[in-house]
């Protein structure tokens, strides 16, 4: 069994990051464009795909961060994934 969570391609498209702040430092994680589709291997099948947008916990993060108009655009659409496949056969 492979499970994956990662930051939605949608939302990578849309111009999310895998970064995190630490005081003043801003620290990136590479990440490039694919999509979900994209995520195949010989051998495994996917058994379940979970696919989340940002909810009320989010939108108090996003609000204390000034940024609450960015919160009702992104809580329209996939933020987050959660895959897990399985071996066949």
């Amino acid at each position: 069994m492979v499970l994956v969570s990662d930051v939605h391609p949608e939302a990578i498209r849309r111009g999310w990051t895998r970064s995190f702040r630490r005081g003043i430092e801003v620290i990136s994680v590479a990440h490039h464009s694919y999509a979900l589709d994209d995520l195949v291997a010989p051998g495994l099948g996917l058994d379940c795909l979970i696919e989340r947008q940002f909810g009320a916990s989010e939108r108090e993060v996003f609000a204390k961060a000034g940024k609450l108009a960015a919160f009702e655009e992104a809580a329209h659409q996939p933020a987050i994934f959660v895959a897990r496949w399985i071996k066949l056969g």
